[in-house]
């Protein structure tokens, strides 16, 4: 083979280290970038379903939609295609006096003028939502989403390695007490 001068040779190896050493800590900082990442979707998608359970005994009422406004997005899938999300603006009626509120993005609109089914506080009727049951799409996909991109980040991060020989060390120390017990 190819023989290089000693002093060559080495510099070549700890280049080559440095850079493995330099993407190696890139993969780990981006293993816990979506290790949170993941941690959040999941408590945000549990935080939500809760907080729409709780508005269970709110009480539902007609609201007047008063604005439609629009938002360009973009699909999620293989095609690059645009969809249109629209936010709805809308007042309701409590003990005759009018509060309003508006949904989050919604892929069909209504029309100014349309009646549509909203619930509120009874205790703050500004309190109020068009979100009329939990919804447990929301959850589960944030549930799959987040626990995906956590378990990645998790092994991205470093993170098996520490739990296996952390378990391999629990381990060991087992051993030793069991043998010393016999003894």
């Amino acid at each position: 083979g190819i023989k290089l001068p000693v002093g060559l040779a080495e510099q070549g190896g700890s280049e080559m280290w440095k850079q493995n050493r330099s993407l190696f800590k890139y993969f780990r900082f981006m293993g816990l970038v979506m290790l949170i990442v993941g941690i959040g979707l999941i408590v945000d998608g549990i935080g939500n379903y809760v907080d729409q359970s709780r508005q269970k005994d709110w009480i539902t009422t007609s609201a007047t939609v008063t604005d439609v406004s629009s938002e360009e997005g973009s699909s999620s899938s293989l095609h690059n295609s645009h969809i249109t999300y629209y936010i709805m603006t809308y007042e309701y009626v409590v003990d005759g006096k009018t509060y309003t509120g508006s949904t989050g993005r919604m892929s069909s609109p209504r029309l100014v003028g349309d009646t549509i089914t909203v619930k509120y506080d009874p205790e703050m009727p500004e309190e109020n939502t068009a979100i009329l049951s939990p919804n447990t799409r929301d959850l589960v996909v944030l549930l799959i989403l987040g626990t995906a991109i956590a378990v990645v980040g998790f092994f991205l991060s470093g993170g098996w390695s520490c739990f296996a020989i952390s378990c391999e060390r629990s381990t060991l120390r087992s051993r030793r007490n069991r043998s010393r017990r016999q003894i």
